[in-house]
């Protein structure tokens, strides 16, 4: 494989407006476990039982504007030679590539300009609970980005390397896969999802939908829609600063 490839959607950060109630909420409503805490920076990062780590920032810390919506994280093993790579495939980073010796990432933005990033994440603690609590979250199953020119942000991602899923020819969007099984999605106003802001959207995934539900129900948290799709089910939910999320599970 290719250096370039990511591997998975390793990271992904959102900015808050209160860093304490939203790191509560994520806590105490999603059961994640917290792994890093910065606070002089204005930062804490959770990791999920996956592996994969899942951030928030204060709108003060400084870079918080690139976080107006959700960012992604393309994981890489090395994001110095990775972007080189990209770049020769002729994907346009912004800005300098960022190195602080155990956590580097390079950004990219999308058509929309919603900005993006390959990533090298920092490293993973060993120590914290791999349940994923009472809801039983494990992972970010799906990621999805709405677009408004599909055939060039197909072209722009295609850059990256992940292979195609074959979905409904009639279907406005791609689906990708990345080496992990995880599924990266580009679709078009109009599809499930797509009413919630046009940001990424994030894909909590969960063994048991309707169990989580339930449990979401009691901490006072309310599904403000579902859809199904051969092979998934998924609720939305709506998070800190309105931010809108999937509680998301495989049927088969």
């Amino acid at each position: 494989m290719s250096e370039a490839v990511p591997t998975d959607i390793g990271w992904v950060g959102v900015a808050a407006s209160d860093l304490s109630s939203a790191s509560e909420w994520f806590r105490g409503r999603l059961d994640l476990a917290l792994a890093i805490e910065l606070p002089e920076m204005g930062i804490e990062i959770f990791q999920l039982p996956s592996g994969q780590q899942f951030e928030i920032m204060s709108t003060e810390a400084p870079g918080a504007e690139l976080f107006g919506r959700p960012v992604l994280g393309f994981e890489v093993d090395d994001v110095h030679a990775a972007r080189a790579e990209l770049e020769r495939r002729g994907l346009v980073f912004d800005g300098e590539t960022v190195d602080t010796g155990g956590f580097a990432w390079a950004f990219f933005s999308d058509g929309r300009g919603t900005t993006h990033e390959i990533v090298k994440c920092p490293p993973r603690r060993g120590d914290l609970d791999a349940g994923g609590g009472e809801l039983g979250i494990r992972s970010i199953l799906w990621t999805g980005v709405t677009v408004d020119d599909l055939a060039a942000e197909t072209a722009r991602f295609d850059k990256l390397g992940f292979d195609r899923i074959d979905t409904d020819p009639d279907l406005p969007l791609t689906l990708y896969q990345m080496p992990s099984g995880r599924t990266f999605e580009l679709m078009v106003d109009g599809l499930p999802g797509s009413e919630f802001g046009g940001y990424p959207m994030i894909g909590f995934c969960v063994d048991d939908l309707d169990a989580a539900e339930a449990v979401l129900a009691r901490r006072g948290v309310a599904a403000i829609g579902r859809a199904e799709v051969p092979g998934l089910r998924w609720i939305y939910v709506e998070g800190p600063d309105e931010v809108v999320y999937e509680i998301i599970t495989p049927t088969g």
